[in-house]
């Protein structure tokens, strides 16, 4: 009797995702993979407020996106992401309410800040976030293109946000990881070590975020050694910056 309660569950389980899912499409294309659930041959525009939404890492609590679909009005919510995975993203988002739609974008190279379709979606959205990923793509992908151009003319009319990379990539100076990541005692033992890159002028030039850079996962990876490495150069003013 217990195994026939458990298949019964597991069949009720999976009809309630298969719900979900009819509402979700994706296309892998040759420079992004994309991902939207809800009305995706429809855009939208609502009245939006603006508001900026800080995640340290790990996993996104749904109020925080409960607060940035309000502050959207109700309109098309855009993720973004820089490498593989998180796909789930889009469905778990607009399974939330209250969206018109959420499109997912995992950028697979620098080519797709270039893409017409990307462009177009980060224009028109009416709430912006950026997941976890790798910094330095982000930094790479974003830094000088069109799609850098798209977000500024939007990003302080919206909500927006971001967590893990996507977090580290709001600060006026941001912690680039050119070289791959740093450890605090390598920031503390040599502040200008290799791995110690940054850039500035990148997702945000907010007045509030002036002299700020962002770091995450700051308890469990054990960071404010580094924090204090990244804002002794801040303070000196001297930077390994990617031009």
């Amino acid at each position: 009797m217990f195994n026939v309660k458990v298949f019964f569950f597991c069949l009720i389980y999976i009809h309630l995702i298969f719900c979900l899912s009819s509402d979700c499409i994706s296309n892998v294309y040759v420079n992004y993979d994309y991902y939207c659930c809800g009305n995706c041959e429809n855009d939208v525009s609502t009245p939006t407020t603006f508001g900026i939404n800080l995640v340290g890492g790990g996993d996104v609590p749904d109020e925080a996106f409960n607060w940035m679909i309000n502050l959207s009005g109700g309109g098309d919510f855009v993720a973004i992401k820089s490498g593989s995975g998180d796909e789930y993203y889009a469905e778990h988002i607009y399974g939330l309410g209250g969206t018109n739609k959420v499109e997912l974008f995992i950028l697979n190279n620098l080519e797709a800040s270039f893409e017409l379709k990307v462009l177009e979606s980060v224009k028109n959205a009416e709430s912006l976030f950026f997941t976890g990923g790798d910094q330095w793509r982000y930094y790479s992908y974003f830094k000088g293109t069109p799609l850098q151009e798209a977000f500024l003319s939007v990003y302080d009319k919206i909500p927006v946000g971001g967590t893990s990379a996507g977090l580290a990539s709001f600060g006026k100076v941001i912690f680039s990881a050119q070289f791959n990541t740093v450890y605090s005692d390598e920031a503390l033992n040599d502040p200008y070590n290799k791995y110690m890159t940054f850039g500035v002028d990148f997702l945000n030039t907010l007045p509030f975020l002036d002299n700020t850079i962002t770091d995450s996962h700051f308890e469990q990876r054990d960071r404010m050694g580094r924090l204090i490495g990244f804002v002794s150069r801040m303070i000196q003013g001297i930077f390994n910056f990617f031009l």
